[in-house]
């Protein structure tokens, strides 16, 4: 008779549905360390000193909102389905896009250098 395994390994196996879930959520636990480095990085590199902690703050918010906007979008898909979620939010987005773009055209010519 195979003995089944109990503890915290039983525990792990109940919940994850295989190792090979398991070592994907590992990976991406790991490569998220240093892309959140180099975003960072590159976000100071590209921002005058005088500014910079606005924009860390920006960033901060928006990483920080996604959660709830998770939760939004998902509740708006299960009334009214992905499709339309995505269409509507795609939409918006392109808008405020546009708008930015009216509203602040050096924006458009920005190249990421720094004269």
């Amino acid at each position: 008779m195979a003995r089944r395994p109990g503890g915290i390994l039983g525990g792990l196996r109940a919940i994850l549905p295989s190792s090979a879930s398991f070592a994907l959520m590992a990976l991406i636990g790991v490569a998220a360390s240093p892309f959140g480095v180099l975003q960072a990085t590159l976000l100071l590199m590209m921002t005058e000193p005088q500014v910079q902690g606005r924009v860390l703050g920006i960033q901060e918010l928006t990483i920080g909102v996604m959660p709830l906007a998770s939760l939004v979008l998902g509740s708006a898909a299960e009334v009214i389905g992905v499709v339309h979620v995505a269409l509507i939010s795609g939409t918006l987005r392109a808008t405020f896009i546009a708008i930015l773009a009216l509203r602040v055209p050096a924006l458009l010519r920005y190249s990421g250098h720094v004269d």
